[in-house]
């Protein structure tokens, strides 16, 4: 199956999408230093697909989106595989610790694998995983860098906050 990318801009910056017919396979901020190569080869076309995540991510800058509809199949490890599917049960406005997401995903004592498997998701904010900080409370890392991280949970907590009220 071919794949295609597609540019938009964000309150964030430049991302790129990456999608198949079916599925979203990344989303990157155009600035980030691990977008893979290939990603220069693709056809820069809109399709139905990226044209949904375009939407979606604009909602969700607009804070009129928690819970993105477009289907994901990132490429990876089955071990990062898992490690992606604990960050999507996070609730949007909510964070999770780094030895909490490795409970979730299998392995008991691999904080830092968490973390490297983060720190290679393909697919920024629609696969959260800005929403993993430190145990201690400190923010960090993130591929899109801290300045966005910090700023995408910031958006969310402003955003939960002003519905609970």
């Amino acid at each position: 199956m071919s794949l295609n990318k597609f540019l938009f801009n964000t309150p964030l910056g430049e991302m790129i999408g990456v999608a198949d017919n079916t599925h979203i396979k990344g989303l990157y901020f155009s600035d980030q230093e691990n977008i893979p190569l290939w990603i220069n080869t693709l056809s820069n076309t809109k399709t139905i697909l990226l044209n949904t995540l375009e939407k979606e991510m604009l909602s969700y800058f607009e804070g009129a989106l928690k819970d993105f509809t477009v289907s994901v199949s990132p490429a990876g490890t089955s071990f990062q595989k898992k490690a992606w599917q604990a960050l999507r049960e996070i609730p949007y406005g909510h964070t999770s610790s780094y030895r909490i997401q490795a409970q979730k995903a299998g392995c008991e004592q691999g904080a830092r694998a968490i973390g490297t498997a983060n720190s290679k998701n393909p697919i920024s904010i629609v696969v959260p995983c800005h929403r993993v900080i430190k145990a201690d409370g400190s923010i960090g890392g993130y591929a899109g860098t801290q300045r966005r991280k910090i700023w995408l949970l910031s958006h969310e907590a402003g955003i939960n906050n002003l519905h609970k009220k």
